[in-house]
């Protein structure tokens, strides 16, 4: 059986061997420094870092080495899309993806997420507990998302941006920043 190898040794890393461990999967959390001690034939690997660009660099890191990116989906999802989630994401219980929705390659979406149709999310997001995104949305490359926020219909959240938790984004920006309130302002 293969294992995967979650890297990082804190509290989310925990909470995702559990998960993994309820469905029958075999798991182990590891520290990144102890990874090349692991054959990447035998294991394959999964980036729980809130950090968006710790957790590019650390599955760039693996992919070198050999791994290949475990994707998780939790069996308590609800995921209708067409699309594959990509290489790598973590979708916990509880989700809601909707169809036509691109979800990208280390996306991590926490519990109670709503992802409604047509919309995408881009490389390395993380997506906080509560969050809602209606259709036809785009969450670029490395956004975070804080609790509870919501993002109405068609709007584009610039790449590396943040909207606070319970932040309510209802028009479109066009330069990378932090986003709060409701209707969200750039800080």
């Amino acid at each position: 059986m293969t294992t995967v190898l979650i890297i990082g040794l804190f509290s989310l890393s925990y909470e995702l061997e559990v998960l993994l461990k309820q469905e029958g999967l075999s798991c182990k959390a590891i520290s990144v420094k102890n990874l090349d001690q692991y054959n990447p034939k035998e294991h394959l690997v999964i980036v729980p870092y809130l950090s968006n660009f710790i957790r590019e660099d650390l599955y760039n890191k693996a992919i070198k080495h050999g791994f290949k990116p475990f994707t998780y989906v939790s069996s308590n999802a609800t995921y209708t899309s067409k699309y594959p989630p990509g290489a790598g994401s973590i979708i916990f219980p509880g989700v809601y993806v909707g169809y036509n929705t691109k979800i990208a390659i280390g996306t991590i979406l926490m519990p109670n997420v709503v992802v409604s149709h047509d919309s995408v999310i881009e490389e390395y997001s993380y997506i906080s507990p509560g969050v809602n995104i209606a259709s036809f949305v785009t969450v670029s490359k490395n956004c975070f998302l804080g609790i509870g926020a919501t993002i109405k219909p068609r709007i584009i959240l610039p790449p590396s941006s943040k909207l606070g938790a319970g932040a309510n984004l209802t028009k479109n920006f066009t330069i990378k920043s932090t986003f709060i309130g409701n209707p969200a302002k750039n800080i």
